[in-house]
């Protein structure tokens, strides 16, 4: 039970996060529905506490792989719009992708702007998102390894055509994923 609304509340995060274009968890929480449309970002609030960082932790450290051997075609980091919580890399419908580390696939399913996402809880309290997918080849509760194939790329969601939305997080926030790549 304590597992399920975790993962409930690590959803709703995501979602909300995502479509107020956010990265600060209190400012959900306390009500604070920035536009960047509306509010002009200093150079300071652009970076998130957990972008800050300047490493992945330690342990993390060559233990990912690329889930897709392709160009990144948008990096990590503040763009036009808002801050990219993600990498997005290139590919065209139905290329498969893989898990970039071994994990328990935690959410599989349909999520607002992510559309078909699939999120891996992997050792040491990091999560791997991979969005946009054309369909998930894994379910919840599966036990996948590193390398394994779990989606096809796809479109879905606010996807402005073909590619993997990929991202790192644990419980400080998102990383840059190019940190934990070799």
């Amino acid at each position: 039970m304590v597992f399920r609304q975790f993962k409930i509340w690590l959803l709703l995060v995501f979602s909300l996060l995502f479509f107020n274009q956010c990265s600060d968890f209190n400012a959900i929480f306390n009500g604070n529905k920035r536009s960047p449309k509306v509010a002009k970002k200093t150079p300071e609030s652009k970076k998130s506490p957990a972008s800050s960082k300047k490493n992945p932790p330690y342990h993390a450290k060559g233990k990912f792989i690329w889930p897709l051997k392709a160009p990144v075609t948008s990096y990590y980091g503040s763009r036009s719009g808002g801050f990219h919580e993600g990498i997005d890399i290139d590919g065209k419908s139905g290329d498969p992708f893989v898990a970039s580390a071994s994990g328990e696939v935690v959410f599989e399913g349909r999520l607002g702007g992510y559309g078909k996402l699939i999120v891996i809880k992997h050792d040491h309290g990091l999560f791997t998102a991979y969005a946009h997918n054309k369909k998930n080849l894994v379910h919840e509760k599966q036990q996948v390894k590193q390398g394994q194939k779990i989606g096809l790329v796809g479109a879905t969601g606010n996807a402005q055509g073909d590619h993997l939305h990929f991202e790192v997080r644990d419980e400080n926030g998102h990383h840059d994923p190019m940190k934990f790549l070799p």
